[in-house]
């Protein structure tokens, strides 16, 4: 059974450490079709992000973020027939082991997290992002 953080403290030490959601990301992987050969850790952000063989990111949201899961869903939905280069979404869905955590499941795009190239990209580009 997975751990059940109470505080985003206790959800620090955990989200992005691959040999605890493994078994997680395999299994949600087979529930979806998906064969899973490597995983390793996405950007750190506030949910357990991984990379699954370079084709498909999923995104598990923790317990205190539940309610991101709903707006993410509705967000990749409404942007799904857009002309945008981002990645689509593939499943979403409920990893249940006696406790419920939703997750997506997207294609992977590679690139640099906004974070790293803020102040290499201009004040349009950044509002229009």
């Amino acid at each position: 059974m997975l751990p059940r953080p109470q505080t985003l403290q206790e959800w620090g030490k955990i989200f992005t450490d691959v040999s605890i959601w493994t078994p997680v990301v395999q299994s949600i992987c087979a529930r979806e079709g998906i064969v899973c050969t490597t995983i390793n850790a996405g950007f750190p952000g506030s949910n357990a992000v991984f990379q699954v063989d370079d084709r498909y990111v999923v995104k598990i949201f923790a317990p205190m973020f539940e309610k991101d899961y709903d707006r993410e869903l509705a967000a990749y939905r409404f942007v799904g027939s857009a002309q945008l280069v981002m990645p689509a979404l593939v499943a979403s869905g409920r990893y249940d082991e006696g406790n419920s955590w939703p997750y997506l499941i997207s294609t992977f795009c590679p690139g640099e997290a906004i974070r790293e190239v803020r102040n290499q990209v201009s004040e349009r580009n950044l509002t229009e992002i």
